[in-house]
């Protein structure tokens, strides 16, 4: 059986709801997506982490800055609190369970929080001189960004350097117990990792890889996801290597 992947869904008044392309990035890397809605009780998310093998944590909105000790900055957007804390416990839980964890822009950013990082909360206002990061509401912008050399993301995408997408406006500051592994021009981070292997495998990385489908760099942060959900499930460990 191909790897469950489960991936929170978005919520939008009285709507629940995840974009097409993160379904199609797990189905082309072997996976089985498995969409879930916020769930108010712990025992519904270990049900539900007991059988996947692998977790998404994908793009939404603004953190609440309570989480990482801070006031709100006049940037804030709503916080939908079931939801925000829905994915609090899920991706707590997954980190707990040392499932394979792949964090996307919110995503990545709830890791580092969990972590015991913080945020910036507005980037344009708090870094001057910072480049583009949110392009516009139809379109993303465009940066590259440098990897560190020998990290989990270099080893999966090949390259020291890239051009990603952008649509955010806070960013990682502190980041805890994770390594930052990439960062903007501009010193944006934009991927994080655990400082230690026997932390398994997770990856957080601030851009969406998912909405570049043709780009065969982009495509493999999915497949090494699922590569490492295939092991999870087989009970082979959490080794982070990255299969080819």
């Amino acid at each position: 059986m191909k790897p469950l992947i489960a991936l929170n869904m978005n919520q939008e008044a009285q709507v629940y709801s995840l974009r097409h392309s993160y379904r199609d990035a797990v189905v082309a890397a072997g996976g089985i997506p498995v969409f879930l809605p916020p769930l108010a009780d712990l025992d519904d998310v270990d049900a539900v982490l007991e059988g996947v093998d692998g977790v998404v944590l994908t793009g939404g909105g603004d953190i609440d800055p309570a989480r990482f000790g801070q006031k709100p900055h006049g940037s804030l957007t709503t916080v939908l609190q079931p939801k925000h804390d829905s994915d609090f416990r899920l991706a707590a839980r997954a980190l707990e369970f040392r499932l394979p964890t792949l964090g996307i822009c919110y995503g990545m950013q709830l890791l580092t929080v969990l972590r015991g990082g913080d945020l910036i909360q507005d980037i344009p206002s708090m870094i001057p001189g910072a480049c583009d990061h949110y392009g516009s509401p139809e379109k993303d912008s465009e940066h590259p960004v440098t990897l560190e050399e020998g990290s989990l993301i270099h080893r999966i995408v090949g390259k020291t350097r890239l051009s990603i997408n952008s649509h955010h406006h806070q960013g990682a500051g502190k980041t805890g117990s994770l390594k930052v592994t990439a960062r903007s021009e501009d010193g944006v981070v934009e991927a994080v990792e655990p400082r230690e292997q026997g932390d398994g495998w997770v990856l957080g990385v601030q851009w969406h890889p998912e909405r570049m489908p043709g780009r065969v760099d982009m495509i493999a942060i999915y497949g090494a996801l699922v590569a490492a959900a295939a092991r999870y499930r087989e009970g082979s460990g959490f080794d982070v290597t990255i299969l080819k």
